[in-house]
């Protein structure tokens, strides 16, 4: 069974030392057990091992379940993102949630997972009932990565809210180039608390990958999908390469396919096994490249491991 086997729903940011049922449905021909669980993992983690807490998976009702984590066993707010993990009995990751984090009051909204470099964007967000807003909050877009509220590329002073809702416009010319870099907003408290952050993205001209994993198997085959933006213009002589993560220019790919002419906005491209990098411990991404040498988006940072999930 695949890592997609167990799907989480309505996952979103969380209330600091406050109780949370998950909810979760499994896949057709997918048989759980009762020594399943469901563990809290901290973004980044490359174990099962690795969890925060966890709670065992009672038996579903018609392919769908849900556990309860207990308040007093959850992170308190911080700048980390979390992930809900199933985790089969022995040992397997069965499905993974979208990340989050234990914030207490603001969500973002309608972010993009591309940008287009150096233009204007407007970012809305909503406060939850009971957060108390001042003019001093402010809006920072950072780096992933980021530790701090001193790390922000940029940043914008927030105004009066309307019914508990806002928005800042962040001007083109404080906003970055294009870079393979992944950055996200924050909503920062005049105490310098981190009370909301956004799902992350790329300032690019218009492709995201899709569904890339942590690790891949050395000697195997890879399809990549990825989606064109609206607008983006894909040509005959685009390409998709394999790049070791921290590259500075796009001709220092390690090996690349030609990206095929869409017929719609999703796309692929299959890498073959043994043009492939063997574990050596480097990150890489998928990018692609246009005509011109520009690169146009770019994946998330994987490895190559026989730890493979």
């Amino acid at each position: 069974m695949a890592a997609d086997s167990v799907a989480f729903h309505d996952i979103q940011n969380y209330v600091p030392g406050k109780r949370i049922e998950v909810t979760y449905s499994l896949r057709d021909g997918f048989i759980p057990d009762s020594r399943d669980w469901v563990g809290l993992f901290q973004e980044g983690w490359t174990s099962s091992k690795d969890y925060s807490t966890y709670v065992w998976a009672p038996p579903p009702n018609d392919n769908k379940g849900s556990v309860t984590f207990a308040g007093w066993y959850l992170p308190q707010n911080d700048y980390f993102s979390y992930q809900f993990c199933y985790i089969s009995s022995d040992g397997r990751v069965m499905g993974t949630s979208s990340p989050f984090r234990f914030s207490v009051g603001v969500s973002f909204n309608s972010v993009l997972k591309n940008y287009p470099p150096e233009k204007p964007i407007e970012v809305t967000y909503t406060l939850k009932d009971g957060f108390k807003a001042t003019l001093e909050d402010w809006v920072g877009l950072f780096r992933v990565g980021w530790s701090s509220s001193e790390n922000y590329y940029a940043n914008h002073r927030v105004s009066p809210h309307n019914d508990n809702k806002g928005s800042v416009v962040f001007a083109g010319q404080y906003l970055p180039p294009q870079d393979e870099h992944f950055y996200q907003f924050c909503y920062i408290s005049s105490e310098g608390r981190f009370e909301g952050t956004s799902s992350r993205f790329q300032f690019s001209a218009g492709v995201s990958f899709n569904g890339v994993l942590k690790n891949y198997p050395p000697g195997k085959n890879i399809e990549v999908e990825y989606s064109l933006g609206d607008g983006f213009n894909p040509d005959s002589r685009d390409w998709v390469g394999l790049f070791r993560f921290g590259w500075s220019s796009s001709k220092d790919y390690c090996t690349y396919v030609w990206a095929p002419t869409p017929h719609d906005k999703e796309s692929s491209v299959v890498f073959t096994g043994q043009y492939l990098s063997s574990p050596d411990g480097h990150l890489y991404q998928f990018c692609y490249v246009n005509k011109d040498g520009t690169v146009n988006g770019a994946s998330l940072p994987f490895q190559f491991s026989h730890e493979y999930k």
